[in-house]
């Protein structure tokens, strides 16, 4: 039958009350499509493929005959899924007893050839392509080719493998992000690390002493496809206008600039050149905060509240804590929610150091209440997140990784008279997300778009409405109106 909306369901296929399909999408013979399952817009469901309850697809997703996609599994948009390819959902399958869903995310263009089986907690980049039969127990990068069984990955999926490398990058600045990038860099294959590059002579003979380095980035420009800019802050916008204009595609750590302004003639000037510009806004590749965001996208919400705190270091300190540590959670609150952030405002103080370290700001995100509570001054690393939806209160740990649905099922007044009392029966749900680093996720996501020409998840464009309000907050806190 032919249904509204251009939604196509085969009459012997089987679509549950309470599953949502997108304009477009087709639904072919024998495929049933459980309770509070999500599939997005112009999808193709092949004939005999079941889709398990709370299953979250993207849109323009193509899923071929008999495939089996169980409970917990997010596939995000233009995945293909080749057929007979099964996800599990539990490490441990028994007959009886308890049993945990284990969260498996598939990102953005990958590819899964025929007969493969998804060990559950795994994520498949984006980009990248499994081969057929392959049995993926493991993470595997964005735009890289895994095969086998278990699945190994043999290299870039865009092209054969071999010893040329597939990117030529130029690492600028070696602090404490640095070196994490330098970390990451060492490990990653097909991969050429031309130079890294700080001023602080000593440290780089330390950690640095068997690659090239330097204590100015000019003269390594034209060597490098890439940068990857780790500096503080406040000098960001300088060096990356300088990469850009030698034509390298930039990596830069968050913020992209100190001023929104600065931040879109960046990116105004990555359009015209043609180059990837991408922020280091690193909890957008964070395997928790992706499956809260495909959980919110089922759900009506009405609040977020984030905590994001930190000991104090002298690290970041060129810049206030807005742009320092808010910054992510400025960023997540339009993410999550896909609105701008509207009629903030904040409170905060200086008390370590020449800006503000501290900051409470609260505003809307559409029709989402907003509250983001920062600091550098806390003994322990502080990492939040509650979201109050018309369904439940979800919780995110960032230590543990651990997300909490909390739902309350009945409320009422018990007993008579004095002896009446409030009784409340409520369930709660654990899903922990697949392991993985952001970092790592991030990195995958720069190759994959410099190499396919596409455009990153936490692009320089998408980077800027939180670099707005970032402005604007930063100068209610050292310019606070009268009263």
């Amino acid at each position: 039958m032919l249904a509204k909306e251009g939604v196509f369901v085969h009459p012997t296929a089987r679509v549950e009350p309470g599953a949502t399909l997108g304009p477009g999408t087709r639904v072919w013979q024998n495929a049933q499509v459980r309770e509070e399952a999500r599939v997005g817009r112009d999808c193709i469901i092949g004939k005999d493929v079941y889709i398990d309850r709370g299953v979250i697809i993207g849109d323009r997703v193509k899923i071929q005959n008999s495939a089996n996609i169980f409970r917990g599994v997010v596939i995000e948009d233009e995945v293909f899924i080749g057929p007979g390819t099964t996800f599990t959902n539990d490490p441990w399958p028994r007959v009886v007893g308890q049993w945990t869903v284990v969260p498996t995310i598939v990102e953005r263009g990958a590819s899964l050839g025929a007969n493969c089986t998804i060990i559950c907690g795994t994520r498949i980049g984006a980009g990248a392509m499994v081969g057929a039969g392959a049995v993926v127990t493991r993470d595997v990068p964005a735009g890289m080719l895994a095969y086998g069984n278990p699945a190994r990955v043999r290299g870039p999926a865009c092209r054969a493998t071999g010893s040329e490398p597939v990117l030529r990058v130029l690492l600028i600045g070696c602090g404490a992000m640095g070196r994490h990038y330098l970390r990451h860099l060492r490990q990653r294959s097909g991969v050429e690390l031309v130079a890294v590059i700080d001023p602080r002579r000593a440290e780089l003979r330390e950690i640095a002493s068997d690659l090239p380095w330097d204590d100015h980035y000019r003269s390594w420009l034209e060597r490098a496809q890439a940068a990857i800019i780790a500096t503080p802050a406040s000098t960001h916008a300088a060096i990356a206008a300088d990469c850009l204009e030698a034509g390298l595609h930039l990596l830069v750590e968050k913020p992209l600039a100190h001023t929104a302004r600065d931040g879109a003639r960046l990116v105004e000037s990555a359009r015209t050149a043609g180059r990837v510009l991408q922020v280091g806004l690193l909890e957008r590749y964070n395997p928790g905060l992706r499956l809260l965001r495909s959980l919110l996208q089922l759900r009506t919400t009405y609040s977020i509240s984030f905590r994001r705190l930190s000991p104090y270091s002298p690290r970041g300190t060129d810049v206030g804590i807005i742009h320092d540590l808010m910054i992510h959670d400025l960023d997540l609150a339009h993410w999550l929610t896909g609105h701008t952030l509207e009629g903030l405002t904040a409170r905060g103080r200086m008390v370590r150091s020449s800006l503000p370290d501290l900051a409470v700001v609260v505003g809307q995100a559409g029709p989402v209440a907003i509250s983001l509570e920062a600091s550098r001054l806390a003994g322990d690393k502080i990492r939040t997140i509650q979201v109050q939806t018309a369904e439940d209160l979800i919780e995110y740990d960032g230590s543990s990784r651990q997300l909490t649905s909390n739902r309350v099922e009945t409320s009422e007044f018990a007993g008579t008279g004095p002896d009446v009392a409030y009784q409340q029966v409520s369930t709660s749900r654990r899903m922990v997300a697949p392991a993985g680093e952001p970092l790592t996720a991030a990195f995958d996501d720069f190759v994959r778009a410099v190499l396919s020409g596409g455009e990153p998840e936490a692009s320089g464009a998408s980077s800027l409405p939180a670099l707005a309000a970032a402005d604007c907050l930063h100068r209610q806190l050292v310019n606070p109106s009268p009263g």
